[in-house]
């Protein structure tokens, strides 16, 4: 498995419609051999996209859907636990528009109150990864 190219694609799963999508991908289980490589060839991925507003044709992705989406999003991230990191982005841009950069926080433990990031799993731990996929 190419770790880097299954990093790109998810991170453009994750990004697509700026995650406005019931289907975005937000939350990765990843083997602790491959998890340091996915977190950063993962974080490079998200930094590639432009955001900026729909009529843009060099925009990549757009403005969160409203502003108490963004405020939620901020304050998601203000709060995040010790062991929780924002490997890249956690910004919002100035300027007019509920734009957000793209964000991954890895180190995520299961918790419903903070964004879903990469988790690292351990062998033997399939009943845990089909308990965190299913959010039980």
């Amino acid at each position: 498995m190419d770790t880097g190219a299954a990093a790109a694609e998810l991170a453009a799963a994750a990004y697509c419609n700026a995650g406005q999508d019931c289907t975005a991908a937000t939350r990765f289980l990843v083997h602790h051999r491959r998890y340091g490589a996915f977190v950063t060839a993962f974080a490079a991925a998200a930094r590639t996209p432009r955001t900026g507003p729909p009529d843009d044709p060099a925009a990549d992705c757009g403005p969160l859907n409203s502003e108490s989406q963004l405020a939620s999003l901020q304050g998601v991230l203000r709060r995040l636990p010790d062991h929780a990191e924002v490997v890249t982005g956690g910004t919002a841009p100035g300027g007019p528009g509920w734009f957000h950069s793209p964000t991954v926080v890895a180190g995520v433990l299961r918790q419903r109150s903070v964004p879903r990031g990469p988790v690292g799993l351990h062998p033997g731990q399939a009943r845990h990864a089909v308990r965190t996929g299913r959010g039980t």
